[in-house]
Order: structure tokens, then C-alpha cells, then sequence
């Protein structure tokens, strides 16, 4: 039984592996990506909300998405060539980050809906 308990926990500890390893200098790290990305999606939901109201410029919406790019200390170029990096290059991370956000995007609506 222990035997079978050390196999299974070694096996579970190698997938939690960070796929982050490998990823290069100029891509926001996992982490970063999952923080950015949740902002991200409520920024879009919030625009969403307004388009629905009156319509958003779009000087607006970039001024808005800017406020993202100076909260997390980026530029939408760092952005979007992360982005594009995790999609074209490192879809599972992508799937790993999705997961946190689309969790954390859930509990924050809990918490808005309270």
C-alpha cells in the first residue's frame, strides 16, 4: 500500500511540473499571464456592459486597455506576442492559465453577485 502511495504520489508531482520552465525572456510568465489575463476579461466584460448602455469609442476602449498595460507594468506588444507565444507555441500552458482565470473569473462573479 505505501509502495502504491509513493508511485501515485510521484506521478501526480511530476504532471504538476511547471510547464513554465522553457518559456523565453520576453513572454509574461505563466503567473503574469493568469494575472493580466483575469484583468483583462473583466475590462472586456465591463466594456461589454457600456457598448450595451451607449456606444465606446474606440480611443476609449484603448485608454482603457492601457490602464491594464500600465497596471501590470507592459506594453500591448508584451501583450499580445505572450498571447500569441501560449497559443501557437505552448497551448497546454495556455489551458494551465485558463483554468486559474476562468476559476478566479467565477469566484470574483460569486463574489460580485453577493
Amino acid at each position: 500500500m505505501r509502495i502504491l502511495f509513493f508511485v501515485l504520489f510521484f506521478v501526480l508531482a511530476s504532471c504538476q511540473s511547471t510547464v513554465d520552465e522553457n518559456i523565453p525572456n520576453d513572454i509574461l510568465s505563466m503567473e503574469k499571464m493568469k494575472i493580466v489575463l483575469f484583468d483583462f476579461h473583466l475590462i472586456k466584460s465591463q466594456i461589454n456592459i457600456w457598448n450595451q448602455k451607449n456606444t465606446i469609442s474606440l480611443s476609449q476602449k484603448d485608454s482603457i486597455y492601457n490602464s491594464l498595460y500600465v497596471k501590470h507594468e507592459i506594453t500591448a506588444k508584451d501583450f499580445n506576442n505572450s498571447l500569441s507565444y501560449y497559443i501557437n507555441n505552448n497551448i497546454d500552458s495556455l489551458n494551465v492559465i485558463y483554468d486559474d482565470v476562468i476559476e478566479n473569473l467565477i469566484k470574483e462573479s460569486y463574489k460580485i453577485s453577493q
